[in-house]
């Protein structure tokens, strides 16, 4: 009898080749975080660098970093009129740091240049005419621009002038100081200044009777008022109200 033919075997069905599994895009890298900044705004908000300067009632320039509770400074009243008042607190006072301040330029009619550095929120007075009877407004150093006209002292015959802004700058100073008078301002490298900052001159020195009173009856309280960093009483006011200093 025939052999059937012989059936080849069946082979098997290829394999199809294995694919690697995918890997997973790469996630970005978190963004980094900015360098911490060296500085704030002006120690508080309401400061002086420790290389502005003063005059006392002896007739002396004194820095303000060596300015003491009890000193006599030139200052303006309520009434407009230069002025010796007491020193009676700090409120703010930080002597190591560096700290951001306004860099204000003023130029006198003989040309002289007076320069004020100050905290961006602190309260200068903006004479509005050439007027220097007119009353002038408090405004945060920060809104003042070239062409302003800022009081200025002159120690010698007791006046105060209207003097041209003609620069107004940033810069980076040493050390941050708010000393506070009786009669609420007080006169920096020539130029009249509030003691104050970020509400007007005139609530936030109604708000500070209470430690003006303090200080007049406790001398302890005077002491307390040279104390290193923010005030006792500048930090309740911030705290409870948040822009009287």
């Amino acid at each position: 009898p025939s052999t059937p033919p012989s059936t080849p075997p069946s082979t098997p069905p290829s394999t199809p080749p294995s694919t690697p599994p995918s890997t997973p895009p790469s996630s970005p890298p978190p963004p980094s975080s900015p360098p911490p900044s060296s500085s704030s705004d002006g120690g508080g908000s309401s400061c002086f660098p420790g290389e502005a300067t003063l005059r006392t009632a002896e007739g002396r320039q004194v820095k303000m970093s060596e300015l003491r509770v009890g000193d006599q400074v030139l200052a303006r009243n309520g009434d407009g009129k230069l002025v010796y008042s007491t020193v009676y607190a700090f409120l703010d006072r930080k002597p190591t740091g560096q700290f951001d301040f306004v860099r204000v330029t003023a130029q006198q009619q003989d040309g002289t240049a007076l320069v004020l550095e100050v905290s961006p929120r602190h309260r200068v007075f903006r004479q509005l005419s050439s007027d220097a009877d007119a009353e002038p407004a408090d405004v945060d150093a920060a809104e003042l621009r070239t062409g302003h006209l800022l009081q200025v002292a002159d120690a010698a015959d007791g006046s105060i002038v209207a003097v041209p802004v003609v620069a107004v700058e940033q810069v980076l100073r040493q050390g941050a100081y708010a000393p506070v008078t009786m009669v609420g301002t007080v006169v920096v490298d020539q130029v009249v200044a509030s003691c104050y900052a970020m509400a007007s001159h005139a609530a936030a020195h109604a708000a500070f009777a209470p430690l003006r009173l303090a200080t007049e009856l406790l001398p302890t309280a005077a002491s307390a008022s040279e104390q290193i960093g923010l005030n006792w009483y500048a930090e309740l006011l911030l705290n409870t109200f948040g822009s009287l200093y």
